[in-house]
């Protein structure tokens, strides 16, 4: 029978990563060799995270690895404030001042980051340390803001009352690419930690995250995750 724990590290999702790390000797296993799996949720930032949730349900390095691009690059972001309780993050993380313009990010916070590599190579290791790792309730999306670009205009003629184009009237509409998504979940979710290492079932609070997705560089049509940050608790 194992036993249950409910903990509230101010950091959720963190909090369960790192206190599996915590509990082993080898935080970083090396490279499975598996490929990416194509993830058709990738088409809209809502399923992007459903995905996100799958990877961790199902346990599958790939599925998660699938939610990036190496190309553009990934960094996830773990309040300044916390970070002295993750020792095992220390020695990866870099400290930063955000000073790009977010919608749900405030500039000048102080966070430390970590960068693709180590990331993958953390959830590797979470994955295949934990028995099951459940979502209940799972991430709540509270807003989402879009970056838009202007790509080309549409002409628009004037018509009169018989339908005929009058080409000497017309007006010009925006025809805009979508750049950037910024997606805001609220607190209140919790994640569920089952490992041999944990000697039972540890429970995790999770406090409001902002997840940043551009589009694919492979496919337009998809999305990938290129910054994660967990909100300081205020």
């Amino acid at each position: 029978m194992h036993s249950k724990k409910r903990l509230s590290t101010g950091c959720g999702i963190a909090g369960a990563i790192f206190l599996v790390l915590l509990s082993c000797n080898n935080p970083f296993f090396p490279p499975l060799g598996t490929s990416r799996e194509s993830g058709v949720r990738r088409n809209t930032p809502e399923g992007l995270l459903d995905q996100l949730e799958n990877s961790y349900a199902t346990r599958r390095i790939a599925l998660f690895e699938d939610l990036f691009s190496e190309s553009l690059g990934f960094n996830y972001y773990v309040p300044h404030s916390v970070i002295s309780s993750l020792q095992k993050l220390v020695a990866q993380a870099t400290y930063a001042l955000i000073e790009d313009e977010f919608a749900f990010i405030d500039s000048g916070d102080a966070y430390e980051f970590i960068t693709y590599s180590d990331e993958v190579s953390i959830h590797r290791n979470l994955f295949r340390s934990a028995e099951e790792i459940i979502f209940s309730p799972g991430l709540t999306i509270d807003s989402i803001s879009y970056t838009l670009q202007v790509r080309d205009y549409d002409t628009v003629y004037a018509q009169d009352s018989l339908g005929k184009v009058d080409s000497s009237i017309y007006e010009l509409t925006e025809i805009y690419d979508t750049l950037q998504a910024e997606i805001r979940t609220l607190g209140g979710a919790q994640i569920s930690v089952r490992a041999e290492e944990l000697r039972g079932i540890v429970e995790f609070d999770i406090g409001e995250q902002v997840f940043i997705l551009q589009r694919d560089p492979g496919d337009s049509l998809l999305w990938v995750l290129v910054k994660w940050f967990e909100l300081p608790e205020y």
